[in-house]
């Protein structure tokens, strides 16, 4: 066994420490500061894992987690105190900026949003299901693994949708081994009091349907199950978002559609694009990535002419349904990014909330043909930093960047970049 001091985070989370030797070791559930003893684990792409023994001295920032299934590999900040993990953050925003962007950041101070203790958060959840024995267990992967960690209560999730995640692994345990149950995804809505599913299978959907007990054993107000070429829906799966406004415009959605996981943090965001596009009457604004109009409904109440553009049918339709609910006229399309790039010109802002891949294309436009602002919604600092960096390459400066932890216990932030043409 080996002692050594961590002075480091890695994107994962994992604390990173060097040995004597100048061996550089990742050790999960680690915290900047701590003086640990670990035992070497399996080397991987040139990376060597160290399993944690013990703490000797336990860093400022650690703190006793509420969660203590230490082998789930869903939040690998669980240790670290509020305030640290707002810190590493930061830094690790600023760090992708610095060096994958080229950016000077040392004038950058961005704030980060926090909302309550980083506890009690999640109003959706997507479990995985193994067969193991003769039952279907649902839980997490183990860090860096496909190997099941069965559900023991999970305490970033509303207790509302703790519950019933507990009560539907129990009902779903002795269903046929035959429907290959691969997945399910959870979502709970406060104002409508009810929770719906999504069981994803690679196996026989219809012996689901032989009896449907486990629905109501589970107390599901809807389901689909969704095979390779068959799928069924069964009750009501559609479910009011709970957001800020919500008494002013619905925001209707499913289980396996996108929405923020933390509703409170998504108002800021919302908030954020709001004070940072200032939209107003004649502004045409161009929206990449709309979903279900989270900012689309917003930015058109403000009296701006919207465009939003969103690749998925499903997401479309169902974010048309809430644009007309709310009373709006702005326009949303269904077409990829690379389809919707002719409009770029006729736009005075464009807003774009991509996937974890980020939006290089897109950027690679807007380098070239894009409008005098652009603000930047992503949950990966690196491909925020490589897009910028493509941004900055057409002319465009760093105005403001803002944080928000959508996803406390876990490395992953929100930012909301926006950048401007010339200097902001």
């Amino acid at each position: 066994m080996d002692e050594l001091v961590i002075d480091g985070m890695s994107a994962a989370g994992e604390g990173i420490g060097r040995l004597a030797d100048g061996r550089v070791l990742f050790v999960a559930n680690t915290v900047p500061g701590d003086r640990v003893r670990v035992r070497l684990g399996e080397r991987r792409q040139r990376v060597q894992y160290a399993d944690l023994v013990e703490v000797l001295d336990p860093s400022a920032l650690r703190v006793r987690s509420r969660c203590t299934v230490d082998a789930c590999g869903g939040c690998a900040l669980k240790v670290v105190s509020n305030a640290g993990q707002a810190d590493l953050k930061r830094r690790r925003v600023l760090d992708a900026l610095r060096r994958i962007g080229g950016f000077d950041v040392a004038t950058l101070n961005p704030t980060l949003v926090q909302v309550g203790d980083g506890w009690r958060y999640r109003h959706r959840v997507r479990l995985h299901a193994y067969h193991l024995g003769h039952r279907f267990e649902l839980g997490y992967y183990a860090a860096k693994s496909h190997t099941l960690v069965p559900l023991a209560g999970c305490p970033v999730l509303w207790r509302e949708l703790e519950a019933t995640a507990n009560t539907l692994a129990t009902a779903l345990a002795t269903v046929p081994r035959e429907v290959h149950l691969v997945s399910v995804e959870l979502a709970h809505s406060l104002k409508d009091a009810r929770t719906a599913a999504v069981l994803n299978v690679n196996g026989d959907v219809e012996l689901l349907r032989h009896s449907l007990n486990w629905i109501d054993a589970a107390g599901l107000s809807g389901v689909a199950v969704v095979g390779h070429s068959q799928s069924w829906r069964h009750g009501n799966l559609t479910l009011r978002y709970d957001h800020g406004r919500a008494d002013d415009y619905t925001l209707w959605f499913e289980p396996d559609l996108f929405t923020q996981a933390f509703p409170q943090v998504n108002d800021a965001l919302v908030a954020a694009a709001m004070r940072a596009l200032n939209p107003a009457a004649g502004m045409r604004i161009l929206e990449f990535h709309a979903g279900l109009g989270n900012f689309t409904i917003p930015l058109s109440l403000s009296g701006a002419t919207v465009t939003a553009v969103e690749q998925s049918r499903r997401s479309a339709i169902l974010g048309r349904r809430n644009l007309k609910a709310a009373g709006v006229s702005a326009m949303l399309l269904e077409r990829a990014d690379h389809d919707a790039l002719g409009l770029l010109a006729e736009a005075d802002r464009v807003l774009l909330d991509p996937p974890r891949t980020g939006a290089r294309a897109l950027a690679e436009a807007m380098a070239t043909n894009g409008p005098e602002q652009v603000a930047y919604v992503s949950c990966d600092p690196a491909t925020l930093a490589r897009d910028a960096r493509i941004l900055a390459a057409g002319g465009y400066a760093i105005k403001s960047l803002e944080l928000f932890d959508m996803f406390p216990e876990t490395p992953h932030v929100e930012s909301l970049l926006v950048m401007q043409r010339g200097t902001p």
